[in-house]
């Protein structure tokens, strides 16, 4: 399929394909201007209300997205919408992006301005074709506008680009219009107008180009008060001296330049240029570099500390956007390495202070001795310039602060590793965050380092991208590998880059490389703090928590989150809204280097065993609570975590079922009891939340390890669940299996308890796949094996519903309601509102099929209040789910259309098989 967004927003697969209102296309805007990646829901709620949602913003929002699919439904190379923890994403594989394309153009465009410049042109010319007005013409929406500027201002640049290059080829009579008609449309833009006097005074038409100038220059100074910058005001001079060459039109640049640094009088000392020389293949940035043009605009001089990971491109960055903007600043641009992160110690503020004024042309023998007066000097000496200075790699604040100027027409861009909150908190400074590259911004670096034909394939490049974890400094050293290698595959780079040794490959002959970078961000920190950062690094967990973290390295919480704070501020781990941290993989595999290095084996194997043992603690204490009624999965554990109540319990597994499924991956060969315990432990969250395909993976793995410690408790449970899962899949004759496994065990164990909860979950099993005669068997034994005296009251009631269901399929519509109201009088008041919610749904279900339907609304809606207050997928997909079912034969049907979004969109999180019915449901509705 083919996706536009340079112009009116649209949808292609051979031909047009309608979206249904302004709101749907406003939702798909926002998933292609972040295409392939995730969009929490509350970033599409802004996209389409602004700042005014209705209450019913978020299931709004999954309507539209409900549309979506429904349109992409059948294409050629369908794209899909994922749904990820609280957002969605769209992926795009398969289909193209006009934007994306337009990004991939202009990039390689840019690579060939020099050697090919008009091969540059007909890039360029390609890129331009590709819009057919302002980018999102048609989607009102001001969360989105900025994006949609941000386009419409690219394409301007390149636009402008491309016609410098086409005057420099001598092609102004073929221009000169089409420059003239920029310029009209961009009226306030000096760009277009130096271009279209360039091209007038080319043609011999040396007298429009004057009037051009003037009535350009009058309408500046009308709407703004000011005159043209400096390359306007040379070139109407040289005009004016008849130069009919007026030589070479230099590259477009941003709008923050506008002009260049005036040439230097006779008699006064030369301005100083220290800017270290850019790099060609810059690319990417967009929304730092728009952050930083957008501090221009300050009444202050601005102070901006580019900060961010090691090898994150932060002096690139820096560089590049101080020659972009060097013409605002014509008293000089400085430049002072502050040596942060150097093996040697950092540059005393006094030296800096020194070496700063002497490029300002104070003689040595003039500075003063003392720091302070040398400051003092300092401000004065710049208190009436302009100037720029760029600090280059920072140690600190104590540092940064004396080198600061006073006067409002200074800017200063501070590069760090760290975060400088003390700059931040003592001055109107601006920190800026450098993360790794997206994917597409990797590609495209990549592309321009490799410029044979491995640069073309995408698909290769995209996985070496990612092996570099998105670091600029990473993807530079193999793209340069690549390139000196020209007969390297790529195939080969990708399996060098998969294997253990992978930092060895990211280096080059007289470059340290990636782990040498690392090195200065490590060797910075405290002992304490390294040894922190090497036992997360060796832990199984994806993120960690202040707990977890305490857990490893066996210290106070408080210790913990002081350490976790200050790693993240260093940028050697990420903090995560969610108040968790995380390692950038190819840092987390230089501190495992670190750990095998500097503790060994056996303290990895201690820490990882702290961990499994805090871990397990955690789950069986949430267990507990998710699932009173089933078996605890350590009867031994007197340290188990006590969560105040299930949905406390629901939600920590919420945040941790990446992490206990890792962990209980990782202890399977070495701690196999652990292995089952966390996957057992995992029972009450898969059934409500899991996916079941990743369930039975998972309990698989536990499943061997069970075995192979000979462990019986853990077969039993595990067999359990397994049953469990396989019959939400409808898998009968696996799920029947497993059962039959778990109550052999529990029976040959004296379990009694855990064979009978066996026997009522596969009573319903059978029920649901018309086994009758074998569900009737089976609860009738369960039934006569109960303890006397109402002992097990949810486990009874659940036999009692299934009996009843019972009666229900096989017609006997009086008989069913006795064993379930006698089932909703145990569960009355004992807080079991799961099993509470499945009665009233099964006599919602009886008193429908008496077509006594005040009385089936009645139950369904009770069940649904007992929903509300649970976080449970499954159960929340089966009330929604009945109960449109209902309104769908009985109405109004907009009621069901609402109920079975809802439980389609449950279900499919699940990939349980009552997604299919939602659907059917919803189809008949023409809501599908």
């Amino acid at each position: 399929m083919e996706f536009r967004i340079l112009g009116s927003v649209e949808a292609l697969a051979d031909e047009r394909i309608p979206l249904r209102g302004r709101r749907t296309r406003t939702a798909l805007a926002a998933f292609l201007l972040d295409a392939d990646r995730v969009v929490p829901i509350s970033q599409l709620v802004d996209a389409l209300w602004d700042d005014s949602p209705p209450p019913t913003s978020t299931r709004q929002v999954q309507h539209c997205i409900s549309l979506l699919r429904q349109a992409f439904q059948g294409r050629r190379d369908q794209p899909k919408i994922v749904t990820e923890g609280t957002g969605y994403r769209l992926s795009l594989e398969g289909s193209t992006l006009d934007s994306r394309e337009f990004v991939r153009l202009a990039a390689q465009a840019r690579g060939l301005t020099e050697g090919d410049p008009a091969g540059a042109v007909e890039l360029m010319r390609r890129a331009l074709e590709l819009w057919r007005g302002p980018a999102l013409a048609d989607v009102s929406s001001s969360r989105l506008a900025h994006r949609a500027t941000y386009f419409d201002e690219q394409r301007l640049v390149v636009w402008e680009e491309c016609l410098a290059l086409e005057l420099n080829l001598g092609r102004h009579e073929t221009v000169v219009s089409e420059v003239i008609a920029l310029s009209a449309a961009h009226p306030m833009r000096e760009r277009p107008a130096e271009l279209a006097m360039t091209a007038l005074g080319r043609c011999g038409r040396r007298a429009e180009a004057l009037a051009f100038y003037q009535g350009f220059r009058s309408h500046l100074v009308d709407e703004m008060g000011i005159d043209p910058g400096a390359r306007l005001q040379a070139l109407h001079q040289a005009l004016l001296r008849g130069d009919d060459r007026l030589g070479r039109a230099e590259p477009a640049r941003p709008p923050a330049v506008i002009g260049t640094v005036p040439a230097t009088a006779p008699g006064q000392p030369q301005a100083p240029a220290e800017l270290p020389a850019g790099i060609a293949t810059f690319t990417g940035r967009a929304e730092p570099l728009a952050a930083l043009d957008r501090l221009l605009n300050s009444p202050h001089g601005p102070v901006v500390n580019i900060n961010g990971i090691a090898g994150s491109g932060k002096t690139t960055l820096a560089v590049h956007w101080a020659h972009q903007i060097a013409g605002r600043f014509p008293d000089g641009l400085l430049y002072v390495n502050l040596r942060g992160h150097d093996p040697g110690p950092a540059l005393d503020p006094t030296a800096a202070l020194a070496q700063i004024l002497r490029s300002l042309g104070v003689p040595p023998s003039a500075l003063p001795g003392h720091p302070d007066e040398l400051a003092g000097r300092f401000r004065t000496v710049t208190a009436s310039k302009r100037l720029l200075i760029l600090l280059d790699d920072a140690a600190d604040d104590a540092q940064v602060l004396p080198l600061l100027p006073n006067s409002p027409g200074c800017a200063v861009i501070i590069t760090s590793r760290g975060e400088l909150p003390g700059l931040t908190a003592r001055t109107d400074s601006t920190p800026i965050t450098l993360g790794p590259f997206d994917g597409d911004e990797s590609v495209s670096l990549l592309k321009l380092l490799v410029p044979d034909e491995r640069g073309a394939d995408e698909d290769r490049l995209r996985r070496l991208s990612e092996l570099c974890g998105g670091l600029p400094v990473a993807l530079r050293l193999t793209g340069e590998r690549l390139r000196r290698r020209p007969k390297l595959s790529l195939d080969l780079a990708i399996d060098e880059l998969t294997g253990p040794d992978r930092l060895d490959h990211m280096r080059l002959p007289g470059d340290p490389g990636v782990r040498a970078t690392f090195d200065a961000s490590y060797r910075a920190q405290p002992v304490w703090l390294r040894g922190l950062w090497r036992s997360l690094a060796i832990s199984p967990l994806d993120t960690f928590t202040v707990n977890s973290a305490a857990a490893l390295a066996d210290v106070e919480a408080a210790e913990a989150r002081s350490g976790l704070e200050q790693l993240a501020a260093s940028h050697l781990l990420e903090s995560l809204e969610s108040g968790r941290y995380r390692f950038h993989e190819l840092l987390r595999i230089y501190a495992a280097e670190r750990h095998a290095e500097e503790d060994g084996a056996e303290v990895e194997q201690l820490t990882v065993d702290r961990l499994l043992d805090w871990l397990t603690a955690k789950v069986d204490g949430a267990h507990r609570k998710l699932r009173p009624e089933h078996p605890v999965i350590d009867p031994d554990l007197t340290r188990f975590e006590r969560f105040a109540d299930a949905r406390t319990a629901l939600e920590w597994i919420d945040a941790e079922a990446v992490n206990i499924t890792r962990c209980s991956r990782h202890a399977a060969e070495l701690r196999p009891r652990r292995c089952w315990q966390l996957a057992a432990g995992m029972h009450g969250w898969l059934a409500v939340r899991g996916n079941r395909r990743d369930w039975i993976a998972l309990y698989r793995v536990a499943l061997d390890a069970a075995r192979r410690a000979g462990d019986l408790r853990g077969q039993r449970l595990i067999q359990h669940g397994l049953a469990v899962a396989y019959s939400s899949l409808d898998q009968f004759a696996k799920a029947r299996t497993c059962f039959r496994i778990a109550i052999s065990i529990a029976s040959a164990t004296g379990q009694t308890q855990d064979a009978l909860w066996s026997y009522a979950i596969l009573t319903g099993l059978e029920l649901e796949h018309g086994r009758y005669d074998d569900a009737a068997e089976t609860v009738a034994d369960a039934l006569r094996n109960l303890p006397p005296n109402g002992r097990l009251p949810q486990l009874e009631a659940t036999l009692l519903r299934h009996q009843g269901n019972l009666f229900l399929h096989t017609g006997r519509l009086d008989a069913a309601v006795a064993p379930l109201h006698e089932a909703r009088t145990l569960l009355t008041g004992i807080g079991a509102d799961l099993c509470r919610s499945y009665v009233e749904i099964a006599l919602g279900q009886v008193h429908e099929a008496r077509q006594e339907l005040d009385l089936a609304r009645r139950h369904y809606l009770q069940a649904l209040r007992l929903v509300h207050t649970r976080n449970d997928n499954r159960l929340i997909a089966t009330a929604r789910l009945r109960m449109g079912a209902f309104l769908a034969a009985h109405g109004p049907t907009e009621e069901a259309r609402e109920h079975l979004l809802i439980a389609a969109e449950k279900s499919r999180l699940l990939d349980d098989t009552q997604t299919a019915e939602a659907q059917r449901l919803l189809e008949s509705l023409g809501a599908g």
